[in-house]
């Protein structure tokens, strides 16, 4: 009975420290965690800057050769992604690829329309729907949309985006 004893002391023991060793990598893993996602924050705000210098650099291009800029034909992948959208973070995305692929305004009002429309079927209602919808008023009748239209409504979306 002292020897059971002894050896179930010894059990718990190894067993204590194997259980702390884990709740240590546990530790560990969350902090990884943590700075992973920092990571990939960075790289997503990276993106969109990149983005923004791609449209700046060739608005400054046409400008300098003095060519007017051709309007981009609405692919068709652009509305499967949106009919693939999940959540609503990814209508945000897809609302930014169509800011970055598109010029003329009333296709991107279209595309706000359709976008506010899979928001709301997901979340039942949300205050940036009234927020899409007024910068998509903005967009009605325009042939074409400035660059610093583009990147100003860019920053609406990565706000809407966050406020998700």
């Amino acid at each position: 009975m002292i020897q059971n004893l002894g050896q179930l002391k010894r059990t718990l023991t190894m067993n204590t420290s194997q259980v702390e060793e884990l709740a240590k990598a546990v530790i560990e893993v969350k902090a990884l965690g943590n700075r992973l996602s920092e990571v990939l924050k960075m790289r997503e705000e990276l993106g969109g800057e990149i983005a923004d210098l791609k449209i700046l650099t060739r608005a400054l291009a046409q400008k300098i050769s003095g060519t007017r800029p051709t309007p981009e034909i609405s692919s068709p992948s652009m509305t499967k992604s949106l009919a693939s959208a999940t959540t609503p973070q990814d209508v945000m995305q897809y609302l930014q690829n169509v800011l970055a692929k598109e010029t003329r305004g009333d296709q991107i009002f279209e595309e706000f329309q359709k976008a506010k429309e899979e928001i709301f079927k997901m979340t039942g209602g949300h205050r940036i729907l009234r927020e899409i919808a007024d910068a998509a008023r903005t967009l009605k009748g325009k042939e074409e949309i400035t660059d610093i239209e583009k990147i100003n409504l860019r920053d609406k979306v990565k706000g809407w985006s966050s406020s998700l």
